[in-house]
């Protein structure tokens, strides 16, 4: 549900204390986050994804407002505004998608094909930045591929039209969202963080406003709590998960990726009566695997 920014190492190697307190906060961004996809798929699409896009950015954007001021002047230092402005793009695109998904398919497909956007970086990496990159990554990026086969192609002929353009959507997210992380990092060789930060949420609070208005839905008044949610939770899980790099190895946190297909079946179960098949819930771990492992192959 969100973009997420780089993960500072931490300073000191984490003792098993550290790793406790990680594994918290990796947890609770979990929960965060996994109740940010609830509330969308509660909505059952009632809404265009890029009012939804507006609506989180603008309430993110009222709570970043006194961090923002204090950091104004940072904006009108930006060696790259061209990439700030492509990275907006890419975020418009992989977060509409995202919203457009959930309400679209079950939460467990989701949540799983969002792990393949680690492989998909191992790809851009190469093209984009002239990363080398490991034999063993590709290979792992070619497992992830067939993860998503082992998932989708038994319902070949069965699943309605519908489902397999939000299973399209779902990717192109994930190829956005990786796009917008590859313009990042090239940010990053030239403005610093605050720049990064307050462009991206006044941009993209303003370029989303435009589509959003075009296609306006009114708001329901019982939908408006579940909106201040995607919200408030965009900054909560961000700051869930920085914390939790901040106190265990990257190493460590990626083992545990696995968890968040598992609270977004029990989700979708309980909430939605998504019962996930024996494809989804086999091809869905070859994903996680192939992405936990990729991660890992330095």
């Amino acid at each position: 549900m969100t973009l997420r920014v780089g993960r500072p190492a931490p300073e000191t190697a984490p003792t098993a204390t550290d790793h406790a307190a990680a594994f918290g906060w990796l947890i609770t961004d979990m929960v965060i986050m996994t109740g940010a996809m609830i509330a969308v798929k509660w909505m059952d699409g009632a809404y265009p994804p890029l009012q939804l896009v507006f609506l989180r950015s603008a309430i993110g954007l009222v709570l970043m407002l006194p961090w923002l001021v204090r950091h104004s002047g940072d904006l009108r230092r930006t060696a790259v505004p061209g990439l700030h402005l492509l990275r907006v793009l890419f975020s418009m695109v992989a977060l509409a998608g995202n919203f457009y998904a959930i309400a679209a398919l079950p939460l467990a497909e989701v949540t799983a094909i969002s792990h393949l956007r680690p492989l998909i970086l191992t790809a851009l990496a190469y093209l984009v930045l002239g990363e080398r990159v490991l034999p063993r990554r590709w290979l792992f990026a070619g497992f992830g591929v067939v993860g998503l086969m082992i998932m989708v192609l038994p319902d070949i002929g069965q699943a309605e039209r519908m489902a397999w353009a939000a299973l399209g959507v779902a990717l192109v997210s994930s190829f956005a969202g990786e796009g917008a992380v590859i313009t990042q990092k090239l940010i990053t060789r030239h403005d610093r963080e605050t720049v990064l930060m307050a462009a991206y949420t006044i941009a993209l609070t303003v370029l989303s406003a435009v589509p959003a208005l075009l296609f306006w839905q009114p708001v329901a008044a019982g939908h408006w709590p579940l909106i201040a949610y995607i919200g408030v939770s965009a900054l909560a899980g961000q700051y869930c998960f920085v914390r939790a790099h901040r106190l265990g190895d990257a190493s460590f946190l990626s083992g545990f990726s696995g968890l968040r297909v598992v609270l977004a079946i029990l989700a979708g179960l309980a909430l939605f009566g998504e019962v996930p098949t024996a494809w989804t819930v086999a091809g869905a771990a070859v994903i996680v695997t192939a992405a936990t492992m990729a991660r890992r192959a330095r």
